[in-house]
């Protein structure tokens, strides 16, 4: 279990001020909307918001929000996310575009190594 203190995590604290507010207001203006079950997370637009508004306020661009969608595509073809369906029920997989990002000055500075 002392794995997950090797996973780097962003330093909120270190966002700018005007980064924070957006963050603000995407959360007042979504906090009120019903989300769908997991397993039909893949089309859930509101799902796909909080998303788009996370890699926004972690500068990841558009290959951020591609990798991000790619995940939860893949999450909510999971067995246990589907309700334990049988592997061959289970839909296809996706395969993730795991790729090495280069990272801009302002998201290293964000992310740390712990």
């Amino acid at each position: 279990m002392n794995v997950i203190h090797a996973v780097p995590t962003p330093d909120l604290g270190e966002l700018p001020p005007v980064i924070l507010a957006e963050a603000s207001a995407v959360f007042h203006r979504l906090q009120h909307r019903e989300l769908k079950a997991s397993r039909d997370a893949g089309g859930d637009e509101t799902r796909r918001e909080i998303d788009q508004a996370v890699v926004v306020m972690l500068d990841l661009g558009e290959e951020g929000m591609e990798t991000v969608e790619a995940i939860r595509r893949s999450w909510c073809e999971e067995i246990s996310v589907q309700g334990g369906l049988e592997q061959e029920e289970a839909p296809g997989r996706y395969d993730l575009p795991w790729r090495t990002v280069q990272r801009t000055r302002r998201q290293r500075s964000l992310w740390l190594s712990s």
